[in-house]
């Protein structure tokens, strides 16, 4: 499962629920090209894309379907979407092997999946190299080891504790994002703070102000 979405909530749900199910993900930079999307989907033989219409930056709108529309069409197999709905006042019109997000969680209200047990050993996600020095290289990461990594370093390297509310100022999109936002704090029980957007918009001390409004006490 291909996930190509900015920093909103659905995307580490995504994640987390594709860990439950054992369906392996794959996260692609939502500033990543067409190309780039297209790539990195055919190396890791995906057949599920999870994306949005699109989202903010520096106060404008990115239509990132239109991109991920292009990159499909340059995908080896047939593809199925779901699409998170940003954009205010866009019409963001579905085609064929296409879903809306927000119909798919209301249609399946209240259920419950049963997770899917994995071995050590299995696969957990895949993610890519840069590319800027040649073709993007798949690494792969599998349950067992990374989990038991990202929650020791987590917990010895950066000190995060259950009752902090700690905050990692990078994106999902790279390795980072995945070990520090998401896998590391939330399975030491820790109060994960994500923001949407760049460090320095609308203005130069964001940072900080995001650190003060939500009583921020671990910052990375």
């Amino acid at each position: 499962v291909t996930l190509y979405m900015p920093m909103i909530p659905e995307l580490p749900v995504a994640m987390l629920a594709c860990a439950r199910i054992g369906a392996p993900h794959s996260v692609v930079y939502a500033g990543f090209s067409a190309d780039a999307l297209a790539t990195r989907m055919n190396s890791a033989d995906s057949e599920f894309l999870v994306t949005c219409d699109g989202y903010y930056r520096r106060g404008d709108a990115v239509r990132l379907k239109n991109k991920a529309d292009t990159a499909c069409i340059n995908v080896d197999r047939p593809v199925t979407s779901v699409v998170v709905d940003r954009l205010e006042g866009f019409d963001s019109s579905l085609g064929d092997a296409e879903y809306d997000y927000d119909a798919l969680v209301d249609d399946h209200a209240r259920e419950r999946v049963a997770p899917v047990e994995r071995d050590a050993g299995d696969e957990l996600f895949v993610i890519y190299t840069s590319g800027t020095t040649g073709e993007p290289k798949k690494v792969t990461h599998t349950t067992g080891g990374y989990l038991s990594y990202v929650s020791w370093t987590s917990h010895a390297v950066l000190d995060v504790k259950p009752e902090d509310t700690y905050w990692c100022a990078a994106d999902i999109g790279w390795i980072t994002g995945h070990s520090y936002i998401v896998y590391g704090p939330l399975a030491l029980g820790t109060t994960s703070v994500m923001y949407e957007g760049t460090p320095d918009y609308p203005d130069k001390d964001r940072l900080w102000e995001i650190v003060e409004n939500y009583g921020v006490n671990q910052l990375y």
